[in-house]
């Protein structure tokens, strides 16, 4: 019984560390788009568009 326990918890905590780096991904890969398109900015490329 103490086995299946510890089967959860690693269960719950590798989908807990699964769902946090996919999130982590989901809300830096806009960031690095923006960060981008500020540099080229900053370069004198005023033609720089940015998906919103």
């Amino acid at each position: 019984m103490k086995w299946f326990w510890v089967g959860e918890w690693v269960i719950f905590v590798v989908t807990g560390l699964v769902f946090s780096l996919w999130i982590s991904g989901v809300l830096t890969r806009p960031l690095r788009k923006l960060i981008a398109a500020i540099e080229r900015i900053a370069q004198g490329d005023l033609g720089v568009s940015v998906p919103v």
